[in-house]
């Protein structure tokens, strides 16, 4: 049998080193754990992008929306309403600098976040209620017959 020749360190070198491999392992590991634990995925929203929890529901007069988002004020909240959609956007910082090398865990999102919801009934947007309590944003949507409107800013009380 023929002696193998013996690799230069530049051959050497284009393998995997096994410490990459753990890191795909891990990093797969945590794509299948956040599958399966409701939160939003890390790597479809990375922490600079992140888009808050929205409930909606309706009675026969209007469309309500419930959206969480902690650790904000009304005056960091930005809400634009047409007659058929609503976009709310901010920005959540981060209570503390403790820099990225100090985490043992990050769940926390922060930066901007836009939201555009589409409606299934025209609104009428003037009469549209914003209340910002307890890191919950509530709008109440008065359900409006039809016709058009132009886009107009919410107050948040």
């Amino acid at each position: 049998m023929p002696e193998e020749p013996e690799k230069t360190q530049e051959e050497s070198s284009k393998k995997v080193p096994i410490r990459d491999l753990v890191n795909i392992r891990q990093a797969m590991n945590d794509l299948f754990s956040d599958l399966f634990s409701g939160r939003p995925l890390r790597a479809l929203f990375p922490q600079e992008q992140w888009a808050p929890p929205v409930d909606i529901y309706e009675n026969k007069d209007a469309i309500y929306i419930l959206m969480d988002i902690p650790g904000m004020t009304a005056k960091d909240i930005d809400i634009t309403a047409t007659q058929d959609t609503i976009v709310i956007k901010g920005e959540r910082k981060p209570v503390k600098d403790i820099g990225s090398e100090n985490y043992i865990l990050k769940e926390h999102s922060y930066g901007e976040f836009s939201r555009t919801i589409p409606l299934p009934y025209a609104i009428k947007p003037r009469e549209i209620k914003a209340m910002y309590k307890d890191g919950t944003l509530e709008l109440k949507l008065p359900k409006a017959k039809s016709g058009k409107g132009k886009t107009i800013r919410i107050d948040i009380e």
